[in-house]
């Protein structure tokens, strides 16, 4: 959708922080790197995929200004 329009968009599909490292912010200190540098390459749209039961992603990505938009399932056959 983002190319009809007319903006450049980055996915996100994972996010990880060590057990040791969780709690201190550094997983909202990445993720504000990284969209630093993707507005400086000139990205305007980011896009998350969150399963539902994390409850600790979705709270990071709306402390952040993401909004849910939309929601599919997830079909997998070992």
């Amino acid at each position: 959708m983002a190319g009809a329009w007319g903006v450049h968009a980055v996915g996100i599909v994972d996010l990880r922080v060590t057990a040791l490292r969780q709690r201190q912010g550094l997983a909202k200190y990445l993720l504000g790197e990284a969209f630093r540098h993707l507005h400086n390459q000139g990205f305007a749209l980011a896009e998350v995929h969150v399963a539902q039961e994390n409850a600790a992603a979705l709270a990071l990505f709306r402390s952040l200004g993401f909004e849910q938009v939309d929601q599919s399932v997830l079909y997998r056959k070992d």
